[in-house]
């Protein structure tokens, strides 16, 4: 590789950081009305009791955090977002859709799981993780159990949205 002199680390860090900073100023000038938010993803067990959540929230705001999409039910949702509120930080459901290992409601009906061509049933035949346990689109009784859950976690008090993840169909 070719050595170039004029860019060593101290020339190339500033130039990135000048870009950064000329990249804000164009934003903000062509897009003042605009906000840009800054998200991350966890679950509803980084804290336990109100104090810890506070302590979170405090963190996360002065980190610049905007949203936090949590992975919990929606009691737990609902009590974290008044907290939250208070940090200017919303929060919004992550629903995991198709994926689903832990659900007790879908555990009760094995017909509603994802069968492979091998004729192994997701609910009993977990491929490649221990925490694949895959619905079928192609169940009515699943995919009704997904939209409820889904208008559930909509429905609750204080949350922004509902994120969907695992929307595929297993690939298995």
């Amino acid at each position: 590789m070719k050595n170039y002199p004029l860019l060593n680390k101290p020339t190339l860090l500033f130039l990135i950081l000048s870009t950064g900073f000329i990249w804000n100023s164009c934003v903000e000038k062509s897009y003042p009305h605009k906000n840009f938010t800054f998200a991350a993803w966890t679950g509803g067990g980084i804290a336990e009791n109100e104090a810890q959540w506070r302590e979170k929230f405090e963190l996360f705001s002065n980190s610049g955090l905007t949203d936090l999409y949590v992975g919990a039910g929606r009691e737990k949702l609902e009590e974290i977002a008044v907290y939250a509120a208070d940090y200017n930080i919303n929060i919004h459901a992550w629903m995991w859709v198709m994926n689903r290992p832990g659900d007790t409601t879908a555990a009760k009906h094995p017909d509603w799981y994802a069968v492979n061509r091998n004729g192994d049933n997701s609910y009993d035949y977990r491929a490649y993780v221990n925490y694949y346990q895959w619905l079928s689109p192609f169940s009515e009784g699943a995919r009704e159990h997904i939209k409820s859950n889904a208008r559930n976690l909509a429905e609750g008090t204080g949350i922004k949205s509902v994120h969907l993840d695992y929307v595929r169909y297993v690939d298995v």
